[in-house]
């Protein structure tokens, strides 16, 4: 007897992979999983087992079309229907530009974008049955922040993630109508080993972690949510940001800041009528002025400040109009994971730079 629902699942032997692998278990979806090296598949495999998942493992290596043909025919032979595919097998090897090797560039293409595409193709039929039996066939695949915004020495990894967001967004407008969404979600760094090479600069504990990933997998499966719930969320996601990461005692500290510089120029200004009287008349005309400009200053930090508070907000509205153009509401708020993550905790550090190379001036302010 056919199982309710079905996963294929890419890379699924450890990290992101297993992470949603697990979720779709705990919600009962039987698990086709995969992975290039059998020991650790089905190390993966045994471990979903005791969760009380219906699991398939089928070892392969996705660069290779045969093998994504046998591990795509395996799944339809064991269950017959497929509601969840889970593009997330994935490599990354970087380099600077004129030490490209061809072979590590092919690699990178083949796994992180022609795999993909290869794996859409053979389980198209079976995503549409689903879509048609209930309308909510998910296809999610993994791609990057480096896929939003290409970065150094990872050059080719950046460009197959970015081919595989517009890949997405095409097949979303492709198979939207016959119930088949397709999300690309654009973490930073996560916390698995293929960040191991970043974690001496980005400690692990301020990485995403895989259940995060996982859990907005499960979050775009949910069918008791409605637009305005959603637009509820968003907005709430929204304040939580501005007040995570533009704190509300900016001014209060400002006055703290501006009272603290207000007391060492009048303790400057006793001790040069102590040293000689005839220069208090000035040295107090002096600090007047410089209080006065320190009042100017502050109320152009402040005002700045608000700039860019309603910055972030247009920003915030802007990916969310923009992240899925069309999709469904779940697609576009799944879509702010990248946006969330680019504004991140460094987000005061970058304010207070900006504000200071606006303003002309260098300040270090410590908490």
């Amino acid at each position: 007897m056919p199982p309710e629902r079905a996963a294929l699942i890419t890379g699924a032997s450890s990290g992101i992979g297993l992470a949603i692998a697990r979720v779709l278990a705990q919600d009962g979806h039987a698990l086709t999983v995969s992975a290039r090296r059998p020991d650790k598949l089905a190390n993966a495999a045994e471990a979903l087992a005791r969760l009380g998942a219906d699991v398939h493992a089928v070892a392969g290596n996705v660069a290779d079309e045969d093998d994504v043909h046998r591990v795509v025919a395996e799944h339809r032979a064991r269950y017959g229907r497929l509601d969840v595919l889970v593009n997330c097998a994935g490599i990354g090897a970087g380099a600077t530009v004129d030490a490209l090797d061809a072979k590590r560039v092919d690699l990178q293409l083949d796994v992180n974008l022609r795999a993909p595409v290869l794996f859409y193709r053979e389980c198209a039929d079976l995503l549409r049955a689903a879509g048609a039996e209930h309308g909510n066939a998910l296809v999610v695949n993994l791609s990057s922040i480096s896929g939003k915004s290409g970065q150094p020495w990872l050059s080719v990894y950046s460009a197959t993630k970015a081919a595989l967001i517009a890949f997405t967004q095409a097949m979303n407008k492709e198979l939207a109508e016959a119930g088949v969404k397709s999300v690309a979600l654009a973490p930073g760094f996560v916390d698995t080993p293929m960040t191991d090479f970043v974690k001496a600069q980005v400690p692990a504990e301020e990485m995403i972690r895989t259940d995060d990933i996982a859990e907005a997998v499960r979050f775009l499966l949910r069918h008791d949510i409605s637009v305005e719930q959603l637009q509820a969320q968003d907005e709430s996601l929204l304040n939580q940001l501005l007040a995570a990461q533009l704190p509300p005692d900016v001014e209060a500290a400002m006055q703290d800041v501006n009272q603290l510089l207000q007391d060492r120029m009048e303790q400057l200004a006793t001790s040069v009528s102590q040293i000689d009287p005839t220069l208090e008349g000035a040295a107090r005309s002096a600090s007047g002025r410089m209080q006065d400009d320190l009042k100017k200053l502050n109320a152009k930090i402040i005002q700045a400040a608000k700039r860019k508070d309603e910055t972030l907000r247009r920003q915030f509205h802007h990916a969310q109009a923009q992240a899925f153009p069309g999709g469904e509401p779940q697609e576009r708020s799944v879509g702010f994971l990248s946006f969330l993550n680019k504004y991140g905790p460094p987000f005061v550090d970058r304010l207070l730079e900006e504000l200071t190379t606006d303003i002309g001036i260098h300040w270090v302010i410590t908490p």
